[in-house]
């Protein structure tokens, strides 16, 4: 349904924060997801990812631009492909 929909862009938006060569060189290890508030469709949004590339592990901060509300947190793990 349309709430997968939402789950699915949430990470779409945090994924676009790395790098492309990140990216394409490693593949999503495990995935933790913390949703706090809910986005509109229309509303803007930042999407903030602080990267640990030692450990390969990122978190990921979602904000509604127009209220500064963090709507999502997110901490991924990878492997190198």
């Amino acid at each position: 349904g349309s709430e997968m929909c939402i789950r699915d862009r949430y990470i779409s938006w945090a994924m676009e924060g790395l790098d492309y060569n990140f990216r394409s060189s490693h593949k999503l290890k495990t995935l933790d997801i913390y949703f706090k508030h809910e986005v509109k469709y229309g509303d803007d949004i930042i999407s903030l990812v602080k990267m640990d590339e030692e450990n390969q592990v990122s978190e990921h901060l979602i904000k509604n631009a127009s209220t500064g509300d963090e709507v999502c947190l997110l901490r991924c793990s990878y492997v190198a492909i």
